[in-house]
């Protein structure tokens, strides 16, 4: 049978995998963020039959613009899905550590692979502190936003884009089952940044 302090160490361990996942998750966010904002601002400006096929340079098979732009909810919204589940099992992980112990511990001292936001936001005043508690729910929300708007311009599009029902589909699916999860992840941090 399990010690107490075997059992500490698994959800130790547990924790700090979570939170270089949930690192790993942000950065990816990030730059398929910034890269379907890219294709986003292209396609857009382009009339419909200047949207060309793109070669993809590690594979070498040729894409439209339009397909890969078309998946962007679908990625994105998977994107944020896994990130918002790091939420919850790093909370979970927090309060099974806290239940164990014989302290509390910090939970900065658990986290050993804080993210850019959390340096960005890292400070020693308590005000800025709590405000900055709301950075993650605000980052994901933004990206939220981006897939939502291009899954309406993919609704909206003249051009028949191929596979554009499933993306449309699939999109919609995980939009919505990130909705809630959002919802929660404003809620549990807002009550942290303005509880007394």
């Amino acid at each position: 049978m399990k010690s107490t302090e075997d059992h500490r160490e698994e959800w130790k361990a547990r924790f700090q995998a979570v939170s270089r996942a949930q690192a790993r998750y942000l950065y990816v966010l990030l730059i398929a963020g910034a890269f379907y904002w890219a294709l986003h601002v292209q396609v857009m400006s382009s009339p419909p039959a200047a949207i060309t096929d793109q070669e993809l340079p590690v594979v070498g098979v040729k894409v439209n613009g339009a397909v890969v732009w078309g998946t962007a909810p679908t990625i994105l919204g998977a994107i944020i899905l896994a990130s918002l589940g790091t939420f919850q099992a790093l909370t979970r992980a927090s309060e099974k550590l806290a239940a164990l112990a014989r302290g509390d511990d910090a939970f900065e001292r658990l986290d050993t692979v804080p993210t850019a936001i959390d340096f960005i936001v890292y400070t020693k005043s308590r005000w800025l502190s709590r405000i900055g508690l709301l950075s993650y729910p605000i980052f994901l929300s933004l990206v939220y936003a981006e897939a939502a708007w291009v899954w309406l311009s993919v609704f909206r599009m003249a051009v028949t884009v191929s596979g554009r029902a499933v993306f449309l589909t699939i999109g919609a699916g995980i939009l919505v089952l990130c909705l809630p999860r959002l919802v929660g992840l404003w809620i549990s941090k807002g009550k942290r940044a303005f509880a007394p």
